[in-house]
């Protein structure tokens, strides 16, 4: 949601704001997926499960890299920021749909 609202930030420190709260929010997501494969994941394959988990971190932050790339000259940097923002939250929205309340429930 922060992401979807600094690419409307009007001024610099709303946007210094919102990057923030961003960076909160995408801080807070590791735990939780690491916390969900500790859950569902067998215990025998969990230790790399988690390991690719910390690699998918940096290779999805060189993914968008290249991404943007190429849509800020196109574009500009308002779509990227658009996309980032509504990317996360329909695969929230998936999740929230496929994945069961809890293994022990």
């Amino acid at each position: 949601m922060f992401t979807l609202l600094t690419a409307r930030a009007t001024t610099y420190r709303e946007f210094l704001i919102l990057r923030f709260l961003t960076g909160l929010g995408i801080g807070g997501a590791l735990p939780n997926m690491v916390a969900l494969a500790a859950e569902y994941v067998p215990k025998r394959v969990l230790p790399a499960f988690v390991a690719a988990l910390f690699s998918g971190i940096p290779l999805g932050s060189m993914i968008c890299g290249l991404v943007s790339s190429w849509m800020v000259p196109v574009w500009g940097w308002r779509p990227v920021l658009y996309l980032g923002g509504i990317l996360p939250l329909a695969i929230s929205l998936v999740l929230i749909v496929v994945l069961p309340g809890s293994v022990n429930s």
